[in-house]
């Protein structure tokens, strides 16, 4: 019979205990810490995210002795921790490979031989111990990070994130990046969906490779969901409220691989990974603290040696810029599905309001560029387009209302876009890592014509030759031949797939020339859809279907519907 009460390691393993002491039998035989049932429950054994991360920690530490006892190399450190995730033989095997340009920029991604896992690993030792309480497991051990794991976070933090996110430059008094840093080393589950990401693009940045090593990501990212199926499989039996920082680790773990599948492979799982994270921030948002009570309880923030400031810990930067993320996919994704936004009643005490003269908690604009004002309006036009639904199906649609309604948007869009127009600068950008205020400008508006053109559609039909469409389709394509780089494009898939669908004959060219040229063409999937959705939405145009369109329609018109961001 199992025993109730022998040690806790065997406990955490399920196994069968003697209950010797000072070690049993099992955690003897397998040279293996044996956590003291007479002591109290280690924090680890917490039943969430670090009782899982300890046992994985355990099962690692078990092959590497065995490895030990036949004679054979150890991969790590003999303490190996739950910072490890061991790299597959696919990085040790692939072969350097000249960047063409675009997000791996002038230099080579992989001249940097990917490190052998036995060997060179970044080791934590007690005189650079993490914080106490920032580990899950023994705090002792001693923490590795292999050579390879080392390489593709650089490559991460130093092309990959600046071209997922161009306008994401915190400031030092904001904790800059540090913390995505601190996230790869301390967290596998989150260094996993990174390194995925990474291991993408310095393949689709080097010059053709073997199906063995796209096979090799593949099953990376598969690994990487399981991780995260497995968190929220325990996440699902514990108090969010008291569990805040294992729910926002997990958050963030899902968001990174929901962004990386939505940008670069498909959308065929959108809707899961994101019901998933809105269906987390919204049990996080009801608490009545609200949102900076959570940035309170995930402190105290970070001392700064020799200031007296404080910056961001690792949990609170996480949470700030997975929740501008998290609502920006959950306002775009409901221009597709025709609902209501699901975070619509927390918009403005989130992103504030015209009324108020404060800054808001969430700042859109540091993370996608548009501001935040003009993505309340986007949700506004999203919940009427859905009202009108709704109110057409009842049989009971008032009209006047509707323009009511449609009227107020648009008189706050016309008025914030005129301000913006007045503010225009030319935009000179030297590189990603330097984005200037005048390209954040120049997004804003981009996607303030496309809103209007959005609005119109929901109001009014698909009119094509309308001039007041006309207009702003002509705007949008002017604005985004002005973008520099290049690479910025990604950020107004929306507001051009708004404004591709909606052209006339005569300006088809052009919308196709945009996407032409684009290298390497694996990291830009999100616009090559947008082109596919407006090249559907022509032929459906040209067979006469054009009465009933709308851009749900047109959003929904691939395999998958589109969340286009």
């Amino acid at each position: 019979m199992k025993s109730s009460r022998g040690c806790w390691t065997c406990r955490l393993r399920h196994k069968k205990c003697d209950e010797k002491e000072p070690m049993c039998g099992a955690c003897a035989k397998l040279e293996i810490q044996c956590y003291d049932r007479r002591k109290k429950r280690p924090e680890w054994m917490d039943g969430g995210i670090g009782q899982v991360e300890m046992a994985e920690q355990i099962k690692r530490e078990i092959k590497s002795k065995a490895r030990l006892r036949r004679g054979e190399p150890a991969s790590i450190s003999q303490f190996e921790t739950d910072f490890t995730v061991t790299p597959t033989k696919a990085f040790r095997d692939m072969a350097p490979h000249q960047s063409p340009g675009g997000v791996c920029g002038q230099e080579t991604v992989s001249n940097t031989t990917i490190a052998d896992p036995t060997s060179h690993g970044i080791e934590f030792g007690p005189q650079h111990e993490p914080p106490a309480g920032a580990l899950s497991g023994n705090a002792h051990a001693t923490y590795a990070f292999e050579g390879s794991d080392v390489v593709l976070s650089l490559f991460y933090l130093e092309k990959v994130l600046p071209f997922l996110f161009p306008f994401y430059n915190p400031s030092l008094p904001q904790g800059g990046k540090a913390w995505i840093l601190e996230m790869i080393v301390k967290r596998p589950a989150i260094r996993q969906a990174i390194l995925c990401q990474s291991y993408y693009f310095s393949l689709a940045c080097g010059e053709i490779v073997g199906d063995t090593t796209w096979d090799s990501l593949m099953k990376r990212a598969e690994s990487a969901f399981c991780i995260l199926r497995e968190s929220l499989k325990v996440i699902e039996n514990l108090d969010i409220a008291q569990n805040l920082g294992c729910t926002i680790r997990v958050m963030a773990s899902i968001l990174q691989l929901h962004r990386f599948e939505v940008t670069i492979l498909s959308f065929k799982n959108w809707q899961t990974h994101l019901n998933a994270v809105v269906g987390l921030l919204e049990q996080l948002l009801a608490d009545e603290s609200g949102f900076s009570g959570i940035i309170d309880r995930l402190g105290p923030p970070t001392a700064f040696p020799g200031h007296d400031s404080h910056l961001p810990n690792a949990e609170q930067a996480a949470f700030c810029f997975s929740s501008a993320l998290i609502i920006f996919d959950d306002i775009i994704a409901s221009t597709t599905l025709q609902i209501q936004p699901r975070l619509y009643s927390h918009h403005r005490s989130l992103l504030g309001s015209e009324a108020e003269n404060v800054e808001p908690p969430v700042n859109m604009e540091a993370v996608s560029g548009v501001q935040n004002w003009l993505l309340l309006q986007i949700s506004e036009i999203a919940a009427l387009d859905a009202w009108k639904i709704e109110s057409k199906r009842a049989g009971n649609l008032d009209v006047l209302m509707l323009a009511q309604r449609a009227t107020t948007i648009k008189l706050s869009l016309k008025r914030r876009l005129a301000e913006l127009e007045n503010r225009a600068v030319s935009v000179i950008v030297s590189s990603l890592d330097e984005v200037e205020p005048g390209s954040k400008l120049l997004i804003t508006r981009i996607w303030a014509h496309a809103t209007l053109l959005y609005l119109f559609v929901v109001t009014s039909g698909w009119q094509t030759a309308n001039d007041v469409v006309r207009y702003h389709v002509s705007k949008i394509k002017e604005l985004i031949y002005q973008i520099h780089p290049r690479v910025l494009l990604r950020t107004v898939v929306w507001p051009f797939c708004i404004a591709g669908c909606l052209a006339e004959r005569a300006q088809r060219a052009e919308f196709e020339r945009l996407v032409e040229g684009l290298e390497p063409p694996k990291v830009f999937a999100n616009l090559r859809n947008s082109l596919e959705i407006i090249e559907r939405t022509w032929e459906h145009g040209e067979g006469g279907f054009s009465a009933n369109l709308d851009m749900a329609m047109c959003f929904g018109s691939l395999e998958d519907p589109a969340l286009l961001v």
